[in-house]
């Protein structure tokens, strides 16, 4: 985290070249959706209710009765449309802060073999996301050829066109019901197999060599790294909202681009 503790300063400099526009998402919205996608997710699944983690989560959320949460193009806190002083902002700040120590102090007691699931779930979780937007750019292409309207699926999972063509209010609710119901499961089943692979492969070798008596059942091992793998998913889709509330930057600061001359050696004379 780069907001200093007990303070109301969270801007930051913008490191790419892009604007950083926070009207296309509401960020309060979204940790709203998120936070009722989790709790039904707990209630489905029993491996996320056995999970003390996501229970603390879902604490960190009910422990404020007004749960304040900071606007998306501001620097304030948006406590249901109240006026709020120096003191409100800070302990809202240091909320968001309380819920992103929580997500480090879970990863800070992982072991090597877990953080190398962590890992796979990042990498994965950024390919579905590309794969995604890739699918956008085929399918607008392909609309382009079609001379007839496309035909309407209830049933197809939910695409980035939808969320394009949503109106202002649904944005929120659908783009974290895809993250739910599309790309945590793909990355669940594909780090939960490549994970349950590299240790099988650890477990084959130390068998061989005397080190322990017998491997582990794999369909068992597999089921567990799933269920870590989603409980690693939902901790970091967590801290990164609860980051991207706790900072911000200015809509009109980018880094511009770097001139063919940085850098370069060629010398310079002024007359």
């Amino acid at each position: 985290m780069l907001q200093v503790k007990g303070t109301v300063f969270r801007m930051l400099p913008n490191p790419t070249i892009f604007y950083w526009d926070p009207s296309s998402f509401s960020l309060p919205t979204l940790l709203t959706e998120y936070m009722t996608s989790l709790k039904l997710l707990r209630q489905q699944s029993t491996s996320v209710k056995e999970s003390e983690h996501i229970g603390r989560i879902i604490d960190w959320a009910e422990k404020d009765a007004k749960f304040p949460l900071l606007r998306a193009e501001g620097s304030t806190l948006d406590v249901f449309g109240q006026d709020i002083n120096g003191a409100t902002l800070v302990n809202g700040l240091n909320h968001l802060r309380a819920g992103i120590e929580l997500c480090d102090e879970y990863f800070g007691k992982m072991k090597k073999p877990s953080l190398s699931l962590v890992k796979k779930v990042v990498r994965i979780h950024i390919q579905e996301i590309m794969s995604i937007l890739h699918d956008k750019n085929e399918k607008n292409e392909s609309d382009e050829k079609k001379d007839t309207d496309p035909v309407v699926d209830d049933d197809a999972p939910i695409n980035i066109n939808d969320i394009d063509s949503a109106s202002g209010d649904e944005k929120e609710a659908l783009l974290i019901q895809m993250y739910f119901d599309r790309v945590r499961p793909t990355v669940m089943r594909i780090a939960g197999k490549i994970h349950s692979r590299k240790l099988n492969r650890v477990r084959t070798d130390s068998f061989a060599s005397d080190k322990i008596t017998s491997p582990i059942n794999g369909k068992a091992g597999k089921e567990n790294n799933e269920d870590e793998a989603n409980e690693i998913w939902c901790t970091l889709v967590f801290r990164m909202l609860c980051w991207l509330q706790l900072h911000d930057f200015h809509k009109m600061d980018i880094n511009i681009s770097k001139s063919d001359a940085y850098a370069s050696r060629i010398p310079v004379y002024i007359v």
